[in-house]
């Protein structure tokens, strides 16, 4: 899953109506998922997730 959020204009308490500038935040998830069926009873299961967001001055990758 991705999601990009667009052009937000950036705004600074100095400049309230805004700099003229604009940012993109986006957000990914990916996930990568196992699973084994044993018995009739009995399963087991793995997912392996990868979440990362962006806005200028910041990327968080975890």
């Amino acid at each position: 899953m991705s999601m990009n959020f667009g052009d937000i204009e950036i705004t600074t308490e100095d400049l309230p109506e805004g700099t003229g500038t604009t940012f993109s935040p986006s957000y990914m998830n990916i996930g990568l998922s196992y699973a084994k069926k044993f018995t009739d009873n009995i399963s087991c299961g793995a997912t392996v997730r990868m979440i990362s967001e962006s806005i200028p001055d910041l990327n968080l990758l975890v």
